[in-house]
């Protein structure tokens, strides 16, 4: 029994022994913590006033706002006088005297040959082509403006309304009194004749 108890205790002392030498060689395999060097971390007022340091900004020219705004008046002024001048030329187109006009050109073209626009009621339809801004030449300081456009004239031959003749006539015309102060309320097309209407082509070459 004593025997048994001796052997238990040294069993235990060798245990010990090993556990303390493990626990030592353990210990001197770990290395030392590295050490950690303090960095010094710039705040976010540091990092703004060195990016704004490094940008360099560029100069803006000052604009005269009175004159840029005086332009686009003008410009809009313009765009609106023609808008009007056409609106005009197209009221026209459409008068009675204006197919009168027309009517003498064409006769006058038509003399001599074997037939006439007897009637200005022979004139079926005038069709104003299309009027560009190019068309339309202001004369601010006299608020009038010069107008070129062309109209298609198709027309009874001989008075027989199964035939018909299709005609090409220019026309000049001048718009007086654009003043938009007034709103363009006195604006209107200068009196004028067949001496500002040119016939340009027959369409129909058997018809002239």
């Amino acid at each position: 029994m004593q025997a048994n108890q001796a052997t238990l205790m040294w069993t235990m002392i060798l245990c010990s022994v090993v556990l303390l030498g493990a626990v030592f060689w353990i210990g001197n395999s770990i290395p030392e913590a590295s050490v950690i060097p303090d960095i010094n971390v710039p705040t976010a007022a540091e990092i703004a006033a060195a990016v704004s340091a490094g940008i360099v900004m560029p100069e803006i020219p000052v604009t005269d706002n009175d004159k840029i705004n005086e332009i686009h008046d003008e410009m809009f002024e313009d765009d609106m006088i023609r808008d009007y001048v056409k609106e005009l030329i197209s009221d026209e187109v459409e008068s009675k005297d204006f197919t009168k006009s027309i009517l003498e050109v064409l006769n006058e073209e038509l003399n001599g040959s074997s037939f006439e626009v007897d009637s200005y009621r022979d004139i079926t339809k005038i069709v104003l082509k299309t009027i560009d801004n190019s068309d339309i030449n202001l004369k601010k300081g006299d608020e009038t403006a010069d107008v070129d456009f062309e109209v298609k004239v198709y027309y009874f031959v001989d008075d027989d309304e199964d035939e018909t003749g299709k005609a090409l006539i220019s026309i000049n015309l001048e718009i007086e009194d654009l003043d938009v102060d007034d709103e363009l309320e006195d604006a209107e097309i200068v009196e004028y004749d067949d001496a500002e209407m040119h016939f340009e082509k027959f369409y129909t070459e058997e018809y002239r």
